[in-house]
């Protein structure tokens, strides 16, 4: 992690604080998710996606991720990245782990997708 002056002479890149920690923290999760294993098998998308391939004008909250391999080793494979990224930021953020490793079903109900949510919050 950087220093706070550090990570606010970016700030002329936001329109505010909040957007600058935003980003910041989303780029420490996609690191901490890159060096995964995992990640081979991730696609990343979304609106996150677009904002820091393409330059878009639309913030994201929120990473979004296809899995392209075995879904045995989803769920294992999801908390491996996810607990290595919580005790990096747990010293200066309040994190609550939330739905964590929840089957999404289609109508039909098939399992479509798994869902993990961790929030973040700021000091």
């Amino acid at each position: 992690m950087i220093d706070e002056k550090t990570l606010l002479s970016f700030l002329h890149f936001f329109q505010d604080e909040r957007m600058l920690e935003k980003d910041y923290i989303i780029n420490l999760m996609l690191k901490t998710i890159s060096i995964n294993k995992l990640s081979d098998f991730l696609v990343f998308k979304g609106g996150t996606a677009l904002y820091l391939f393409y330059g878009l004008d639309r913030f994201s909250e929120d990473l979004d991720f296809t899995y392209t391999g075995s879904a045995d080793e989803l769920v294992r494979g999801i908390d491996s990245f996810i607990d290595p990224a919580v005790r990096d930021f747990e010293l200066s953020y309040n994190i609550r782990k939330e739905k964590r490793n929840i089957a999404v079903k289609d109508s039909s109900g098939v399992v479509s997708g798994i869902r993990s949510e961790l929030f973040v919050e700021g000091p």
